[in-house]
């Protein structure tokens, strides 16, 4: 399917999913939730299994189906990304999906359009722009493209960053983080 025909069923997938109420009491009412890749494959299906334990960068894989949101902090689709980077160790055990490096912890903030939620194998898998699917575990150190920024040099409080952040599904209450990362891309660290 044309990239350009896979792009505009995701976004009828996002217009009509915004119209039914949600099921999930974090997310006001109004806003979709999505918490499934779109029914359009984007990319061929024919990637592997990630090891157990380990990170797999698929070249040529769709996006697993989700079986819920689990800890992720899901935005807007993004047009594009910045091109910063930052390593650390993803964290999925907590209320929301972080980025843990050396005196800092950022929340990722996913587009909604490239990541799904796997609760059975508690993985998360990104559709890098160069068309890899990256499937990452919990404890793996990685490296994170896109760009953020501590919350003190925001000059917001971290309620009043979430308040003025447009989400699909924002992080829980019991979230806590110091920064903010918007994702672009995931790879292995190093």
């Amino acid at each position: 399917m044309p990239r350009g025909c896979a792009l505009a069923a995701v976004m009828a997938l996002l217009v009509a999913t915004a119209c039914g109420p949600s099921a999930d009491p974090t997310v006001p009412q109004g806003l979709p939730i999505v918490t499934a890749a779109p029914s359009v494959a984007v990319l061929p299906t024919n990637g592997p299994t990630p090891p157990a334990g380990g990170m797999s960068m698929s070249p040529s894989a769709s996006l697993p189906p989700a079986t819920a949101a689990g800890p992720l902090a899901i935005v807007p689709p993004a047009r594009g990304s910045d091109s910063a980077r930052a390593e650390g160790v993803l964290d999925l055990a907590g209320p929301c999906a972080t980025l843990r490096s050396p005196g800092e912890v950022a929340l990722l903030l996913w587009p909604a359009d490239r990541v799904t939620w796997n609760a059975d194998s508690a993985t998360v898998s990104f559709a890098n722009a160069d068309g890899r699917v990256a499937t990452v575990p919990g404890g793996a150190r990685v490296a994170v493209g896109g760009s953020g920024e501590p919350l003190d040099e925001t000059g917001l409080t971290r309620d009043g960053w979430i308040e003025q952040t447009e989400w699909v599904r924002p992080p829980g209450p019991d979230c806590s983080f110091d920064a903010y990362w918007w994702v672009g891309s995931i790879e292995p660290a190093g």
